[in-house]
């Protein structure tokens, strides 16, 4: 919902070529495509079977 709203504020002001983005404390914030464009993280296969470690990794921040 936050994400939803912050893109849509984004777009009545007019901003371009920036995606809305979250913080590790959940917060909504603007990064430019390029910070972004061509990056890619892996989810690692051994957690499909073992939702604890995603969990953990999730409310982490996503790690690095």
């Amino acid at each position: 919902y936050d994400c939803g709203r912050a893109a849509v504020e984004a777009a009545r002001r007019g901003e371009s070529g920036m995606m809305v983005a979250l913080s590790e404390d959940s917060t909504t914030f603007l990064t430019s495509l390029e910070s972004v464009a061509g990056k890619q993280r892996t989810f690692p296969l051994e957690w499909i079977d073992d939702p604890a470690k995603f969990r953990d990794y999730f409310l982490a921040g996503g790690g690095g």
